[in-house]
């Protein structure tokens, strides 16, 4: 399988009657460019008969290229914060966080404006996200520290200590009442947010980039689980994924290792859906797993040697953002390759979505809003 790539803001220069390059490369095949320009209503690519493109709105752009059909996206609208981003959040009800450096910004997802500075790390920042409430924040970061605030006045009243080095990631449990932490000491902790206590602490062996929460219903699992331990916690599995290629899968209840599966590189991001795990690695890779059997991995998806940084679930897939700008949609039973355009060469370290729009945080210093609807194929 090939990747594929447009100048960034295509939009514009073709809207001025300008050509714009466009690429094919392929891990075991090489590479393809050439100039693309807009005649009449069709995209034409010179001295190329396998080319076919034509423009579907002003933000869609369908080609047929070497007889595999893809589809590049512009986005809606992007806010230039001029701050290089780490970590992006977005709720439902138009409040958005992102990180850069060691400070959190509370912006209006719908008009780009910063509401708020959180800035009481002292070092930089991992991850930020919203609880399900959608207006308190969850912070970690090279200081090993957890913070919890409100988005609102900015206040932090817990904040949770224990690791020895950098936190990050972190995964927020049910509505969050508990929240788990990942860190580069090789641990796994699990916080009460309340009591702000730590309820255990669990050595896997690696440092480790990034975690996850599933829920795994087994009534025989649930039989032994001790009296006194949360009853959100039951029946949940903490994923975690290393440096060295670990994915540990950690039972919540009984705080024990139950499996680990070794990737071919280090796992920079995971994500998961209600039936299937996803594994972001250096390499290039992202490993499928079914939430059944965390064993080994039911598929792999390999067409880029370009490190994944950030994953999103979306519907019955997944969108890739990596470390050479491209954006990537990947849809069960889709036979079009779907771009989501803008980063130019910038790496995309987070993605998140609302209920029409994925946002896309880069190191250009932008977030950039694609429609939901545009991923729709028909």
């Amino acid at each position: 399988m090939a990747c594929y790539f447009i100048e960034p803001g295509w939009e514009k220069v073709l809207e001025g009657g300008e050509s714009v390059w466009i690429s094919r490369k392929s891990r075991t095949e090489g590479s393809f460019h050439g100039d693309v320009k807009l005649e009449g209503s069709k995209l034409i690519l010179e001295d190329d008969s396998t080319f076919e493109g034509s423009l579907a709105g002003s933000k869609i752009l369908n080609i047929t290229w070497a007889n595999h059909n893809v589809r590049f996206i512009a986005p809606q609208k992007w806010f230039n914060f001029k701050k290089s981003i780490t970590s992006i959040d977005v709720s439902e009800g138009g409040l958005g966080v992102f990180s850069s450096g060691e400070i959190v910004y509370v912006f209006d997802t719908k008009l780009g404006d910063i509401r708020r500075e959180f800035t009481q790390h002292v070092a930089e920042l991992y991850t930020v996200r919203l609880f399900p409430s959608g207006v308190v924040g969850l912070s970690n970061g090279a200081d090993m520290q957890l913070k919890i605030w409100s988005c609102a006045d900015g206040k932090c009243p817990v904040t949770l200590t224990g690791h020895t080095k950098a936190v990050t990631c972190t995964s927020i449990i049910e509505r969050g009442r508990n929240i788990a932490s990942v860190s580069k000491d090789g641990t796994a902790r699990l916080w009460n947010c309340g009591s702000s206590k730590c309820l255990g602490n669990i050595e896997l062996g690696e440092s480790l980039n990034t975690c996850a929460i599933i829920a795994k219903n087994d009534s025989s699992q649930r039989e032994c689980i001790r009296e006194e331990v949360d009853s959100d916690l039951h029946g949940k599995l903490l994923i975690s994924g290393g440096e060295e290629g670990g994915l540990c899968v950690v039972d919540l209840p009984s705080q024990s290792l139950i499996n680990r599966y070794k990737c071919d590189s280090a796992i920079n991001i995971l994500a998961n859906s209600q039936k299937q795990l996803f594994a972001g690695c250096e390499n290039g890779e992202v490993k499928i797993f079914d939430i059944s059997d965390l064993s080994s991995p039911v598929n792999t998806t390999h067409d880029s040697n370009s490190p994944v940084l950030s994953l999103v679930v979306l519907g019955d897939g997944f969108v890739v953002g990596r470390s050479d700008g491209t954006v990537a949609v990947y849809k069960n039973k889709c036979s079009t390759s779907i771009y989501l355009t803008g980063p130019d060469n910038e790496r995309v370290s987070s993605l998140s979505k609302d209920d029409d729009y994925i946002y896309t945080g880069s190191r250009d210093g932008c977030i950039r809003k694609y429609s939901l609807e545009n991923t729709v194929i028909r």
